[in-house]
């Protein structure tokens, strides 16, 4: 039987002077419990010692009891399972896994395959259907994406991508758009975004310079470049950012993020001071690594609450996403975009779903997702 599932979730659009970019299939829930590993129907100490006996070599458990006692999903029964169990048993909010959630039988994690976007009329104050992008893939990377507009009068965009791999890790990436004469082009290292180098249409480029870490698939800092050339009325100008990303990974996702960074803007003659961006962003995630609690807090301007999003499942996967955004000054919120998910069979990791999952529902107001997924 299916079971929805709705959660309003607070969010503040995560923006920056510039923007950057597993979904899951579940069967038939089952009886079970992540964190009960006895399967006496209750989650205590006992599972606890359980776990801690597992891996000590001196219990062995049976297929099931494997499943529930990998609280973190992530392939493996070890002590980190047994303190998120600890840490539900304590009643604390994070670090605790998929303890005491439904266990279903096959879990996988998969490609979308069209987006439905809907936006407020406010003449009628109701969602209207204003778009629908379709995705078309070659080795688990887009080849294709193809947004129509409802509306007659705008054009298709039809986005193409042109890959070369080392391995099955992609290397570099063409991006190029039938409606501009705008390029982009990717370098990538270990299949992590590295470089990216863009020459626009109006004689601009720009770069971006990711760093990372450690290992992780998940960057810390982006240095971006940018030129302007001259012309009759400006001399050539010159644009740095620096976006700084603190990160907290946990089983594999994102669980938070917070990014702030600085800007300077000259020209061959003036000197190059680096000022404050305008606000500190900072973003929290849902077990599932999808943006959850969003916040910014601005040196002018209001602070706080930007926007929420109204994620709704079935059977754990995500069939649409509603976002909200104030009205007045009385905290009310109204929905202002709607999109509804459809999925290829493709399967990709948990930590890619996540970021393809964000890169949609955020949008360009994100700098992490875009560039990220793909």
């Amino acid at each position: 039987m299916k079971k929805s599932i709705c959660a309003v979730l607070s969010a503040a659009i995560l923006t920056s002077a510039f923007t950057f970019g597993g979904f899951s299939v579940y069967a038939a829930e089952t009886d079970y419990r992540y964190g009960d590993v006895n399967l006496d129907g209750t989650i205590d100490v006992d599972d606890v010692t359980l776990i801690q006996k597992a891996v000590a070599l001196i219990e062995n458990f049976n297929d099931t009891q494997s499943l529930v006692a990998d609280v973190n999903r992530d392939g493996e029964v070890t002590v980190t399972d047994a303190t998120c169990v600890q840490r539900y048993i304590a009643g604390m909010s994070n670090g605790k896994g998929k303890t005491g959630e439904k266990l279903s039988s096959v879990t996988k994690h998969r490609l979308v395959k069209s987006v439905a976007a809907y936006e407020r009329d406010y003449a009628t104050d109701k969602l209207e259907l204003t778009e629908t992008t379709s995705l078309e893939y070659k080795n688990a990377y887009p080849v294709l994406i193809k947004t129509e507009p409802v509306d007659e009068d705008f054009e298709t965009s039809e986005t193409y991508f042109d890959y070369t791999f080392e391995g099955s890790l992609p290397k570099t990436c063409k991006i190029t758009n039938n409606t501009s004469g705008d390029v982009k082009n990717i370098e990538y290292n270990k299949g992590r975004v590295y470089n990216i180098k863009y020459d626009f249409e109006s004689g601009s480029s720009a770069k971006d310079y990711y760093q990372y870490s450690d290992d992780s698939e998940f960057f810390t800092s982006i240095l971006r470049e940018e030129y302007v050339p001259a012309n009759e009325f400006f001399p050539a100008q010159l644009q740095e950012e620096a976006d700084s990303v603190l990160l907290v990974i946990e089983n594999g996702l994102i669980k938070k993020s917070v990014n702030s960074g600085y800007y300077a803007n000259w020209t061959e003659k003036t000197e190059k001071v680096w000022q404050r961006f305008n606000g500190t962003y900072t973003a929290e995630y849902d077990s599932d690594g999808i943006a959850s609690v969003m916040s910014a807090v601005f040196r002018n301007g209001p602070s706080g609450v930007q926007k929420k999003i109204e994620v709704c499942k079935e059977n754990g996967v995500i069939t649409s996403a509603t976002v909200y955004q104030p009205a007045g000054d009385k905290g009310e919120f109204i929905a202002v975009k709607k999109f509804e998910f459809e999925y290829a069979d493709t399967e990709i990791s948990a930590a890619r779903y996540s970021q393809m999952m964000n890169y949609f529902i955020i949008g360009s107001g994100s700098n992490y997702y875009n560039n990220n997924w793909y």
